[in-house]
This record gives structure tokens, C-alpha cells and sequence, in this order.
């Protein structure tokens, strides 16, 4: 079979196989986006910035991407790139032996402490950054396995730097999940250089993509056309843009053109290939198209049963109500007087009840009815107070008519519009404003402004609007304290605010926004110390530390107001 199958590949003008699911980086397509985020990374790490994260779904290409930039580097003899592929370490002594083998290869004996493991590390850092000239670069793949001990181990690695850079850069190639990670590790995720996002590729960069390996495996110079345009269209929109689901399909594709002794795939093989890829999806799609049929017939024929013979299918179907337990919407019993035997003028004046008519005499009645002109429908009274009730003669067994609640207002869509100023990017902008530019952040501020071409090169002096995005206190985290020096209801001038303290002081009293919008006070905007407390004692004495143009006019917070929707995250 293997000798058949490189048979017909030499029929097909191939040399080997196009669509191998190994990360080959000389099978890397130079997309876009991808040649976008491979140059922001090679100028992030020769300019030696720090900590990089680049964060995509699964099969949008983050493993090759990875061995690619690896390559970049490897005839440079001034970088020295380390890979971990799995990150997953069980405790920091783990992650600093690993780290300790990565780094330190000469040295033969591993050092028995935490500590004796960091200054080695350390030494070895600076000794390489500093006296050698060269930087050292750590790549991360699975980057969501990180555990805790793994990301301090990580963020006390990324302190070693001088006046001018970092020693250690760190790139990271992870799935969404690590967003949390970043969110739990505020103090990890707030030394982030460059946050880039990997989306599907378009239909064009598809089809580039699939002849760019072809053109790598082929024989000739010009490869065979074994996709019709129909077919390219079909992986594309059966792939969805992944480049690990386009590979897989026109895998089997291939597969299939050699079983089935043919030079060209069209649109019907795409489509069989696509089913037998994911043969129990279609299982099941099947199985709740045919149950929902099934059940729509079921409750068709229920409500011609009986009585109901010959009306509307849903007019009246009084055996298939869904009956939900008393305990799920309890509705408390009103407790109403005992009927008093005495009849009453208005039982007097009642209609009576009328006879059951046919349902001839029911439409006789019917057309009647509508033949004859329509009164205007009385003006109600408005209601009158009780003591005017009384002084009516109105009975005190009457209801009265309850005033109707005013409902409460609703919170904004928009937290405001921020004009791009120079040096603005749209991760800062969403890490000032929301307090993490995680990926629900950032798709919202996108999703709210269609204009943004490129979320990684806005344009200076665009306005952005900053939707109302709802976040919520962490109960894990128990009662926190926070430093509020400053309050304001305006978005724009809060961002000022911040902008001044973060020019007047120190780094070490870095302050951050805490939106939130309250029923009565409307929407505010706390701007307080980038550091939390657990206690308030700890909270006093940083409050009694800070500059004296800070702590005039500072307050410890420990809780929002009551009723309040927070729209940052506050740790």
C-alpha cells in the first residue's frame, strides 16, 4: 500500500507528502497575520522587551508558529532560544530544576535548595545578558498547562533586568483557557509587552495556503491543480479558516483521490470527506432532526384528540403541558374574606350567565357582534385617596387602586468614547479602562467599534467606544481593601486623572480605574491603588506611605456600594 501511495503521488507530480500534521516549519504560510505576529515577536525579543503572549483556538497554527520563530534565530549567534513544550510543573522546585537544566547545560551538579536553584539561574542570566551580550529566550508552548508555581517562578525571572531590558524574554503560545491564568495573576499578566490574538484565516489565505504546500511538495515547478475552485471553497467553509482542519481535510482528500484512482478533487468529495471526519457529529444531527420531527408529529396528532377534533393544532392541547415543581415559582397564598351571604348590589347587578350556545349560534352571534359599531372605551377616574374613599361612603372592603412601581434604571451600554492619542494602543487603552485586557474584553471593545481594521494598529485620533462590559467580585478572595484617591463620573476625564498620577509619581504608586454604575449615584469610576489588601490594617499603613499628593483626600473602600454592577476587574 505505501509503495502504491508514492506511486500515485509521482502521478500527482508530488515528492512527498503536502499535508503532514507535523508543526514543519517549512511548511509555514506566510499569512498576514501570521508574518505579523512572527515580526512583532523578533523585533519584541531583539529589543529584549520582556514577556510576549500570543493566545489562539486550537488549530490556528501557534505550534508552527512557534518552531518558526525558533528557526529565525537559529543561525543568530547572539540569541539562544530555549523551548518547553509542556509547562504543566507539579511545584516550583520542578519548574526550577527544569529551568536550571535549560539554561545552565555545563554545569553538571543541580543545586539541592529553591534558592541556591534562582542565583544560579540568575547568574547564568546575567552572565549572558551582560558580560557575553547575548539574550536568552525562553518559548513556552501549551502555555494554558502553566500552573501557579510555574507563573511566580516565571514573573520573579522576568525582574532580573538592568536600567535598559530585560534579561530573560519570555514568549508564550497558549490557548484561551490561559486568559485565566492571566486574570487570577494581575501582577504576571501587567508585565505582558505584546498580547497578539491568532484568528482563522479568510477564504484568499486559504487557498494560498493549500498551494503553497502543494508547491512545496511538487516535482515541478508548477504544481497540479488537484482542488477545483468548488473544492478550495468547500474546505474553506467546511474548515472554517483553521489551518489544522484544512490540513486534516485535504489529507483525507488526497487519501481519497487514491482509493478512488482520481486526479481531482471537486466539491461532492470535500463534502464526503468532511462527513467521515466527523462521523458522530452527523450521528447525532441526525438523531435531533428526526426526534424533533417526530415530536412536532407527536403533538400535532395529541391536539386533534378529543373535543379539540378539527381546530388549530396549538389552539388548545391541555395534555402536553410541561408541569414545573411547586418549589420552582412558589407563589404565596393571599388570604382574601370569607364570602358574606348577604347579596350585594353588585352580585345584583352581575350578568347572567349564558346559556351554551352551538357552534352555529356562536358565529351567528360572532358576525352580529361585528356588524354592530364600537363605543369609545370609557376614561378611568384617577384614584381617589382613602380618606376621600371614606368621606364618599365607599366601602372599606372595596380595593384600592396600589400606585404603580417606578422601575429602577438601567445600567449603561457605554462606559464612554476615548479619542487615540499618541502612543495609545488599544491593549493599554483596554487594561487602563477594564483592568485586564483579557479576550472578553478586547472582543467587545472590537465587536463595539467595526471601524478597527486592525486591533494591533489603531489609527491616531479615532474615537473608541468602550462598552459596558459586566465583571464580578471574586468570593474567593474574601474582603478586600482598596485605596481610593480619586472619584469621578466621566470616563474620559478619570483617564486624564490617571494619566497625571501616572506622570507625577512613582511606579511603586501606580493607580488603576475601578468602574462601576450604581441605581442612585449612576456611573462612577474609583481611581485607586494598583494594589489590593486583604486587611485593613494592611491597607492603613500602605494609605499612611503613600506621597503626601496622594494620601490628601484618600480613602480605604472595602466593598461596593449596594446594588452595584461592577464593570472592571478590581484586583
Amino acid at each position: 500500500m505505501l509503495r502504491h501511495t508514492m506511486d500515485y503521488f509521482k502521478l500527482l507530480q508530488l515528492k512527498k507528502e503536502p499535508f503532514s500534521n507535523s508543526p514543519d516549519p517549512d511548511f509555514f504560510y506566510h499569512s498576514k497575520q501570521h508574518e505579523a505576529c512572527v515580526q512583532k515577536l523578533e523585533l519584541a525579543i531583539r529589543l529584549r522587551r520582556g514577556l510576549n503572549v500570543i493566545i489562539g483556538d486550537i488549530g490556528t497554527g501557534k505550534t508552527t508558529l512557534c518552531r518558526e520563530l525558533i528557526r529565525r534565530f537559529d543561525d543568530d549567534a547572539d540569541i539562544r532560544t530555549h523551548l518547553i513544550l509542556d509547562p504543566s510543573f507539579a511545584s516550583a522546585t520542578e519548574c526550577l530544576r527544569q529551568l536550571f537544566t535549560i539554561f545552565c547545560k555545563e554545569t553538571a551538579e543541580i543545586p539541592a535548595t529553591d534558592m541556591a536553584l534562582k542565583e544560579a539561574i540568575k547568574q547564568h542570566l546575567f552572565s549572558e545578558g551582560i558580560d557575553h551580550q547575548r539574550t536568552t529566550v525562553l518559548v513556552i508552548d501549551e502555555g494554558q498547562k502553566i500552573t501557579p508555581e510555574g507563573i511566580e517562578i516565571l514573573r520573579e525571572l522576568l525582574n532580573y533586568e538592568t536600567n535598559s531590558f530585560k534579561l530573560l524574554q519570555i514568549v508564550i503560545f497558549a490557548q484561551p483557557e490561559i486568559e485565566d491564568i492571566l486574570r487570577a495573576h494581575a501582577n504576571f499578566a501587567d508585565r505582558i509587552n505584546l498580547l497578539h490574538y491568532l484568528a482563522p484565516m479568510n477564504f484568499g489565505d486559504t487557498r494560498r495556503m493549500i498551494h503553497h504546500r502543494l508547491k512545496l511538495s511538487s516535482q515541478t515547478p508548477k504544481p497540479l491543480a488537484i482542488f477545483t475552485l468548488p473544492a478550495l471553497w468547500a474546505i474553506y467553509r467546511f474548515s472554517k479558516g483553521y489551518p489544522r482542519k484544512i490540513v486534516h481535510l485535504c489529507h483525507q482528500s488526497v487519501l481519497t483521490m487514491i482509493i478512488q484512482n482520481r486526479s481531482k478533487a471537486g466539491w461532492a468529495m470535500i463534502r464526503s470527506c468532511k462527513n467521515r471526519l466527523r462521523p458522530q457529529r452527523q450521528w447525532l444531527r441526525r438523531s435531533l432532526l428526526y426526534g424533533g420531527a417526530a415530536l412536532l408529529i407527536a403533538v400535532a396528532a395529541a391536539a386533534t384528540v378529543g373535543p379539540y377534533r378539527g381546530m388549530l393544532p396549538f389552539k388548545k392541547a391541555p395534555d402536553l403541558v410541561f408541569k414545573v415543581p411547586a418549589e420552582t415559582f412558589r407563589v404565596d397564598a393571599v388570604s382574601e374574606p370569607a364570602p358574606s351571604p348577604t347579596v350585594t348590589a353588585a352580585a345584583v347587578s352581575a350578568p347572567p350567565v349564558p346559556p351554551v350556545q352551538t357552534d352555529a349560534q356562536q358565529a351567528d352571534a360572532s358576525l352580529a357582534k361585528a356588524s354592530e359599531p364600537v363605543p369609545p372605551e370609557p376614561v378611568a377616574a384617577p384614584p381617589i385617596a382613602e380618606p376621600a374613599r371614606q368621606a364618599a361612603g365607599a366601602s372599606l372592603n372595596e380595593p384600592a387602586v396600589a400606585a404603580l412601581p417606578v422601575a429602577p434604571p438601567d445600567p449603561p451600554e457605554v462606559l464612554g468614547q476615548i479619542k487615540v492619542k499618541p502612543g495609545d494602543t488599544l491593549f493599554k487603552m483596554v487594561v487602563n479602562i477594564y483592568g485586564i485586557a483579557s479576550n472578553r474584553n478586547m472582543r467587545a471593545v472590537i465587536e463595539a467599534n467595526p471601524h478597527i481594521r486592525d486591533p494591533n494598529a489603531i489609527d491616531l485620533g479615532d474615537v473608541i467606544a468602550f462598552p459596558a462590559v459586566r465583571h464580578r467580585l471574586d468570593p474567593s478572595k474574601g474582603t478586600c481593601y482598596w485605596i481610593v484617591a480619586d472619584e469621578h463620573a466621566d470616563l474620559e476625564a478619570a483617564l486624564q486623572r490617571l494619566w497625571l498620577y501616572g506622570r507625577d509619581v512613582s511606579r511603586l504608586h501606580q493607580m488603576r480605574l475601578i468602574a462601576y454604575w450604581h441605581p442612585d449615584r449612576g456611573l462612577r469610576f474609583w481611581l485607586a491603588a494598583r494594589t489590593y489588601f486583604q486587611t485593613e490594617q494592611a491597607a492603613a499603613a500602605y494609605l499612611g506611605s503613600l506621597p503626601s499628593e496622594l494620601a490628601v483626600g484618600s480613602r480605604i473602600e472595602s466593598q461596593l456600594p449596594e446594588g452595584a454592577t461592577l464593570f472592571s476587574y478590581p484586583y
